[in-house]
């Protein structure tokens, strides 16, 4: 806080910006309504903040404008917008735009880098909106005409705006709320952004106005409990809403950069419950497209799960909930080992590369019958059939992918590989080095770039992918914490496997997170002795 509004109940303290964009917004001669929750909401009182943050959606959306303040004008900002404002009322083809070497393109990625863009509170503002007018200083441009040129500009110069993304995935979500019939979840809306919170529970209540799963009075707004009760307590309730899945997926030690094993101190809620609260809300694999279909390696049916508090809980375990639900423990790792990936530039393509071919140098066959190139070209991709490179870039599987494709190449996100993929990708042995991809067919290069970008899409999902062996036989990518004598497991209705530890009491495991093990992803398991009907694993 640095200034103070003066008002007839006394003065209240005021952030610079907000008292800089009161300043650009107040008329001389004429009364200006505005609402500003830092002024009319009192921020230190927990209880009226709980009481007024479901009140919030009414406000925005019976609002005349929306006024989007993402701060003062500089040297760069002014161009940028007059860019926008161009392309959209001009309607510039990719012929017209400014050359790469353009600094245009980098004053446009600076706008875009504004701290406006990764503020939890302003998702709900621009999705609800009917009318929103972006400001930057004196100079203002509607947001429909900012997101469209935006898109434009992204579509023909991705290498040039790596700060789209949070400007993209906003501009979508309102496009989702207000023209589709299919309204975005609580999980989904959490994924869809790297947000920033003054508090750490904002991240949970911030988008209880837009989500269409979260209108039960669990998820009210409570600051008065603490993030971890809170978080709890919304765990359950999605439980009991059968959406546990939606939790597993994106929960486990794997997730964490702490400790192998978790504690009190390093994860205070159960290994079965995501962190809400995190600035990059974990991914998942489970809606990764290998081709037309899905990954489903679980049994069919509903998930069946509960929680059990526990009556007696040992030293820093206090009430401590666990997760009982139904599934089939089938495999074992055996080891784990390194896997490059990374960014998806040349350099870790040699050194992804490298690691493969010594990790595939321990195998003769392969349990599926496949041959051991197929399944090596397979395994870091998830079995796309096909370009993901989009998903690098937005890493959204719920977005329209096909309205922002890689213009900087002449194949589209629904494409499908060459038949000669297998000789363009692992024509790099170990000890290769970049000459070999570029000295190759630009045809070539195009291809080798899409799936190594692929393979980087597809590996950003589990955190810190590793590949391991398991006892079985099979390879696969697990989180970077996963170690050898984790055990694999399915859960009912569940699209991916998941990696669990053994904790110290009988019966009950550590979620580590999911997994891709190459040759189960579509029920080739069930037939094992195994697999056999589900029983009850505790999670803890």
């Amino acid at each position: 806080m640095a200034e103070n509004l003066e008002t007839s109940e006394g003065n209240i303290p005021i952030t610079r910006s907000l008292a800089a964009a009161l300043r650009r917004i107040r008329r001389e001669k004429l009364p200006v309504s505005i609402w500003a929750d830092a002024v009319c909401i009192d921020q230190h009182n927990s209880v009226e903040k709980s009481a007024q943050i479901r009140f919030m959606q009414r406000i925005y959306q019976q609002a005349a404008v929306i006024l989007a303040w993402i701060g003062e004008s500089d040297s760069h900002s002014s161009g940028a917008l007059r860019f926008l404002t161009e392309l959209q009322h001009g309607g510039r083809v990719k012929a017209k735009l400014p050359g790469s070497n353009d600094a245009i393109w980098g004053s446009l990625d600076r706008l875009l880098s504004r701290e406006w863009f990764s503020r939890i509170w302003i998702v709900q503002e621009l999705v609800l909106g009917s009318n929103v007018e972006v400001l930057c200083g004196n100079q203002s441009i509607r947001w429909e005409d900012f997101f469209a040129s935006t898109v434009l500009a992204w579509q023909n110069r991705t290498d040039a705006l790596p700060n789209a993304e949070a400007a993209l995935a906003m501009g979508f979500a309102r496009q989702q709320f207000k023209h589709t019939r299919h309204k975005l979840g609580f999980f989904e809306f959490l994924e869809s952004f790297y947000t920033k919170a003054t508090k750490c529970e904002d991240k949970m209540f911030a988008l209880l106005g837009i989500a269409s799963d979260v209108a039960e009075e669990e998820f009210d707004p409570d600051y008065g409990s603490g993030v971890e009760a809170v978080a709890r307590r919304y765990a359950m309730k999605f439980v009991e809403k059968g959406m546990v899945l939606d939790l597993l997926y994106r929960s486990g030690t794997g997730r964490l950069e702490g400790p192998a094993v978790p504690s009190p101190l390093a994860f205070p809620s159960s290994s079965w419950i995501p962190d809400f609260t995190s600035s990059s809300f974990p991914k998942t694999i489970s809606n990764w497209r290998s081709g037309t279909r899905r990954y489903f390696a679980g049994h069919r049916g509903v998930p069946e799960a509960s929680v059990q508090i526990p009556g007696v809980a040992g030293r820093g375990m206090a009430h401590k909930p666990v997760l009982a639900i139904r599934g089939t423990i089938i495999d074992s790792l055996t080891s784990t080992t390194k896997l490059r990936v990374a960014t998806g530039n040349f350099a870790s393509f040699t050194a992804a590369n490298e690691d493969l071919e010594r990790f595939f140098t321990f195998l003769s066959e392969y349990p599926t019958g496949e041959s051991l190139e197929t399944v090596r070209l397979m395994l870091v991709i998830g079995g796309a059939t096909g370009p993901r490179s989009p998903e690098l870039i937005l890493g959204r599987s719920h977005w329209p992918l096909d309205q922002v494709r890689d213009a900087s190449t002449n194949v589209p996100e629904s494409g499908t590989w060459p038949a000669n993929l297998k000789d363009e990708i692992l024509c790099a042995r170990q000890g290769g080095n970049v000459a070999i991809y570029t000295d190759r067919p630009r045809s070539s290069l195009e291809t080798v770039v899409l799936y190594w970008r692929t393979a980087a899409a597809f590996t950003k999902h589990i955190f810190r992918a590793k590949l391991c062996h398991t006892t079985k036989g099979y390879v696969g990518l697990v989180p970077g914490n996963a170690r050898p004598g984790d055990k694999i497991c399915l859960f009912r209705g569940g699209a991916v496997p998941f990696v669990l530890r053994p904790a110290r009491v009988a019966g009950q495991y550590w979620l580590v997170g999911e997994c891709h093990i190459h040759g189960i992803m579509y029920r080739e398991a069930l037939r094992w002795k195994e697999a056999k009907e589900p029983n009850i694993i505790c999670l803890v």
